[in-house]
């Protein structure tokens, strides 16, 4: 839900995090599934300013280690609300190469959400994308909600669609 990181007008937050892929505080796996991210540390630190009512600015910088070294990245991510609809912009580049850009809208009507975005990506890998050397681009869609008849018990659904363009080999 991107409406939780709308801040008021001139409204400064920072955030500042360091935390281990896959281990809880105690030390106990928090994942089911090793993978190789596992035990790797991720530091960032992010900036958010309530530009005026209905729109907010963020900026991030974070380190991701993993088996292969380090990768740093930058980000910049602009949110407005218009109306009942949320509109997200992001910019991120990895100081190694690659960069992606992505507009979002979600909205509510009723008891039901919707989001569609858009992905563009120019030599990017990050977490989701690490399998998919050459994704140019991608595109969302989700409904989800709840279906319910008066006050009786109802049925929860999500409907997702993605499709996914590749560069030419």
């Amino acid at each position: 839900n991107i409406a939780s990181s709308m801040w008021r007008p001139g409204q400064l937050t920072y955030e500042l995090l360091s935390h281990q892929t896959g281990t809880s505080v105690v030390g106990t796996a928090t994942v089911l599934n090793e993978d190789d991210d596992v035990g790797h540390w991720v530091h960032s630190l992010a900036l958010g300013y309530g530009l005026r009512q209905g729109t907010s600015l963020d900026v991030s910088a974070a380190r991701r280690y993993a088996d292969f070294g380090a990768n740093d990245y930058l980000q910049a991510r602009i949110l407005q609300s218009v109306d009942r609809v949320l509109l997200e912009g992001r910019g991120v580049h990895d100081l190694d190469g690659g960069s992606a850009l992505s507009l979002s809208a979600q909205s509510r009507l009723g008891n039901h959400s919707v989001l569609l975005s858009r992905s563009e990506y120019n030599s990017f890998q990050n977490l989701d994308t690490e399998f998919e050397a050459d994704l140019a681009s991608r595109t969302e869609a989700r409904l989800s909600g709840a279906l319910r008849r008066g006050r009786g018990s109802g049925v929860n659904y999500r409907l997702d669609w993605q499709g996914s363009r590749y560069h030419a080999s």
